[in-house]
């Protein structure tokens, strides 16, 4: 869903109180049950995954067995696949609380070290003095900030600085987030399995709103989540993620109700 539907469903919750109770109802079931198949899953991909190493440590020859290595590829894909699964469900029901939003992006260098501790990607502020606080779920903002960022150090070269901005709406309901790197979008082209279920109401070609859809992807051995869990947290923060780019610099625009 994208910020009209969220919207939409806001506005029929607080008119009629039964559909919202409903919804909420319909939302947790289809939570449970995702979470129960997506568990049941993980452990067989898990036995899966460490009775590929121990048979591979134990038996050596087996890396000169025909597919064997393929074997193992698949398998940590799909575990790969599976953990960012579980991310987004943990992205579906926020907790929140007061989250000081300063003290949050200024703890972004931190993470990226330790994502790319062989990295020389820089960051630069430009955060008000004043202290932002939102009514949000923390956890769920340090992921997506974290997306966003993995984003940029994957599109960009090692030497280029991250411009990270905050700034309030003129009524003072919203902040936004901004975060620009150096490096221009991809062609955006909806791929076949797209294409059968887009409408004239929904994604065009040209439409980078796209990038947020999940499984939607550009990039070889990626899966297409994290603009997506992104902008689920977003929208679970009554905001949205937007996208622009011009010729040499891409910007993520992620707001928040305060």
């Amino acid at each position: 869903m994208d910020k009209k539907d969220y919207t939409i469903i806001n506005n029929a919750k607080n008119t009629i109180p039964e559909f919202g109770d409903t919804f909420e109802k319909c939302k947790k079931e289809h939570y449970k049950t995702l979470s129960i198949a997506s568990h049941e899953l993980l452990n067989h991909i898990s036995f899966l995954n460490s009775s590929y190493d121990l048979i591979s440590k134990t038996y050596p020859e087996t890396k000169n067995m025909r597919f064997w290595n393929s074997m193992g590829t698949s398998i940590y894909e799909i575990t790969y696949m599976m953990k960012r699964l579980n991310l987004c469900r943990y992205c579906t029901f926020p907790n929140k609380e007061n989250v000081t939003l300063n003290d949050l992006i200024y703890q972004l260098p931190d993470e990226a070290d330790n994502a790319y501790p062989d990295s020389e990607r820089r960051f630069r502020f430009d955060i008000p003095t004043e202290k932002i606080n939102i009514n949000a779920d923390k956890e769920q903002l340090l992921i997506a900030f974290n997306e966003i960022v993995s984003n940029c150090y994957e599109a960009g070269n090692d030497n280029d600085i991250i411009d990270i901005s905050a700034s309030l709406s003129d009524d003072k309901t919203h902040c936004t987030i901004t975060f620009t790197n150096t490096g221009t979008l991809p062609d955006i082209k909806i791929p076949k399995e797209f294409r059968q279920i887009c409408t004239k109401d929904f994604y065009y070609p040209d439409d980078i709103n796209i990038l947020s859809m999940a499984f939607y992807t550009t990039k070889p051995g990626h899966f297409g989540l994290g603009l997506f869990i992104a902008n689920t947290v977003c929208l679970n923060h009554d905001g949205c993620l937007d996208v622009t780019h011009d010729d040499t610099h891409t910007s993520f625009h992620l707001s928040f109700a305060i």
